[in-house]
């Protein structure tokens, strides 16, 4: 499984890091850009809804996955709804960010929800890599906060430094 899992990172990373130039010269000369100003603190136009190519690179993944790989199609098969689900939520809620002025309170509700909609699918994280060797198990209860931290976080720093 970890070989097939490897073709699944291998090929979702070269899928956005070959699409994405393309769509950032896109955005640009179709002017979907975030310009600097208020709130923004980039001095100058910046392409917006990136997202959606790594959105798009991990859905041909998965798919590639599932067609080439009895294995994957085995293993990973029932949580694909809670994958596509919970992926497209964030794709949305990025859609609506980059599109509009969103305050990180919603978005943070947004992405709580997406990892609710994970979890619910029967999408776990049960343990986590302790460095200095050995796992941490992770209580069940845990899990959906651990899948959010990150988004959490960075929604935290976004409203204490006004980005």
């Amino acid at each position: 499984m970890l070989k097939e899992l490897s073709v699944l990172f291998i090929s979702c990373f070269a899928l956005t890091f070959f699409l994405m130039p393309l769509f950032i010269r896109l955005a640009r000369r179709f002017r979907l850009v975030d310009r600097p100003g208020g709130r923004k603190i980039h001095a100058y136009a910046t392409p917006t809804l990136g997202g959606a190519i790594i959105y798009l690179s991990f859905m041909a993944g998965i798919w590639m996955s599932l067609r080439l790989s009895p294995a994957f199609q085995g293993a990973f098969s029932q949580y694909l709804p809670g994958l596509v689900i919970g992926g497209t939520t964030i794709l949305l809620l990025g859609i609506f960010h980059d599109t509009i002025d969103m305050r990180p309170e919603a978005k943070l509700m947004g992405q709580v929800i997406a990892a609710l909609i994970i979890f619910i699918n029967g999408i776990r994280i049960e343990a986590i890599t302790n460095p200095f060797g050995g796992l941490i198990n992770v209580p069940q209860g845990l899990s959906m906060v651990w899948m959010a931290w990150p988004a959490a976080l960075r929604s935290l720093a976004q409203r204490c430094f006004f980005l």
